[in-house]
């Protein structure tokens, strides 16, 4: 009896792949960096991008915020101000998008993590330190597992401070896996790994 179980064809897979990147990504698609010398300004350009980006994508805490008054407040005034304020900073954090997002979606915390390929203490204190903000590849590979869309991908990045950018290759890879609807992070990593770039979990 034949199977109806599709093949994966991994040279059809990575053939467009290339062409997506090669139409999308900043320093493939742009005429500027076509030729000899936009070759070496490509080449410029990518590593600055890279080195910004990994400035910001590493692991980070959100400062208290800094609130200044044209009126002296008394401290019951002051209190409550701080406590509102910190309150409108939490309800928009990473950590309550995400358990936002898992609830609506009716999801199991355990399956999460695994499904993200990262370790069940990351996603424990992502969960319960409320101010805690991950990596962006965890923040992604918690997208992927939660087969989040392109603008709800982009939405959840933005509240740990990042998103997805043409100038990255990374981020053009990932940018394609989700708009095909694959969130299989395995083959994510695989294609990730063959261009040389960091994978998604532990």
């Amino acid at each position: 009896m034949a199977s109806n179980r599709k093949v994966f064809d991994s040279k059809m897979f990575m053939d467009n792949l290339n062409i997506f990147i090669n139409s999308h990504y900043e320093f493939k698609c742009n005429s500027k960096y076509k030729g000899f010398f936009g070759r070496i300004k490509a080449q410029l350009d990518r590593t600055e991008a890279e080195e910004k980006e990994s400035r910001k994508s590493g692991e980070s805490w959100i400062d208290d915020p800094v609130i200044y008054f044209s009126d002296p407040l008394s401290e019951e005034e002051y209190r409550r101000h701080i406590e509102l304020s910190l309150a409108k900073t939490l309800e928009k954090s990473f950590s309550a998008t995400l358990m936002k997002i898992i609830e609506a979606k009716d999801q199991n915390h355990i399956d999460i993590y695994k499904k993200a390929n990262i370790d069940r203490k990351l996603f424990s204190k992502i969960r319960n330190e409320k101010r805690y903000i991950p990596s962006k590849r965890t923040a992604i590979a918690l997208a992927v597992a939660l087969e989040l869309s392109l603008s709800e991908t982009q939405d959840l990045l933005k509240r740990a401070g990042f998103t997805l950018s043409r100038s990255i290759l990374f981020d053009v890879i990932i940018e394609y896996f989700i708009t095909q609807g694959n969130y299989d992070i395995y083959q994510i990593n695989d294609a990730l790994h063959s261009h040389k770039q960091p994978i998604l979990g532990g």
